[in-house]
């Protein structure tokens, strides 16, 4: 896409559209090119502008919504040593949400969760629960 048309040259094009002029005086006065004028004019019935107004790129949606987000930092309010495997089948089973574990991280990494403290905390845990997440990681 190229350069816009600076505003006066713009204001002169749409007062001759409007006045129905044809397109070759258009183009003598504002020296724009045929194909920008008709543009300009497609724009203006399109759109009411003389330019077609800028879009937001909506992306992907979130897999993980704000209710689940609230849900999960409440649990782990209560579970703070929660490692992301237990997270996971925590929305699974209240939620019924399948995500990642990467998903699950990126949100906690949002809400100020940082690995620096979850190692902290998972340090804290007790020896038989972490051979229990081994052996689970084994099967």
């Amino acid at each position: 896409m190229g350069r816009r048309l600076p505003d006066g040259t713009v204001n002169v094009i749409q007062a001759y559209l409007e006045a129905d002029r044809p397109v070759s005086e258009i183009m003598e006065v504002t020296n724009a090119g045929r194909s920008t004028i008709y543009k300009i004019r497609l724009n203006l019935e399109v759109f009411g502008t003389p330019y077609p107004p800028n879009t937001v790129k909506r992306g992907r949606p979130c897999t993980v919504l704000r209710i689940h987000k609230l849900r999960l930092l409440d649990y782990l309010e209560n579970r703070p040593t929660a490692y992301l495997d237990e997270m996971q089948d925590f929305l699974l089973n209240e939620f019924n949400l399948i995500t990642s574990i990467y998903t699950i991280y990126r949100m906690l990494e949002w809400n100020g969760w940082s690995q620096k403290a979850t190692q902290r905390r998972a340090a804290e845990r007790s020896e038989s629960l972490r051979s229990a997440w081994i052996g689970r990681l084994v099967i």
